[in-house]
């Protein structure tokens, strides 16, 4: 667990760099507003690291808000909760409880994390993040 946290740290990390940031339009105001492609992104790179599949996690809140995050069975990750207004951890790596909810989400839709999801005209500028992001891990 410990090792998985420290790389979804260093990921966060990168993400909240200007160099990621001026990549894909989303992230200009990272955290908020990026939890689907930043969670897919993680997803993809968590994989590509042999840390195994982890599902995109979408869901929705009583008042109508939405948030992602990714889940296997064992772990939660969550690495742009701290969008929302009394949650002031930037990476959330804990065990899954077998619930549907999380931080009072509840969730509505899993997906595989795979670039491929993404398509149409900003699918390059997300590649183009993603290669950032590993260039930057690769530091």
């Amino acid at each position: 667990m410990l090792r998985l946290i420290s790389v979804v740290t260093r990921f966060r990390d990168a993400l909240e760099t200007d160099e990621v940031k001026g990549a894909y339009f989303i992230f200009n105001n990272f955290p908020a507003g990026a939890c689907m492609d930043a969670s897919i992104l993680l997803g993809v790179y968590l994989q590509e690291t042999g840390f195994g599949q982890f599902s995109y996690t979408q869901s929705e809140n009583a008042e109508g808000k939405t948030h992602s995050w990714l889940e296997n069975d064992t772990f939660i990750v969550d690495i742009t909760a701290d969008q929302f207004s009394g949650i002031e951890e930037k990476v959330i790596v804990k065990i899954r409880n077998n619930t549907d909810t999380h931080l009072g989400f509840t969730v509505s839709c899993k997906s595989t994390t795979d670039l491929n999801v993404l398509v149409g005209p900003i699918f390059c500028d997300i590649v183009n993040a993603y290669e950032r992001i590993k260039k930057h891990l690769a530091k």
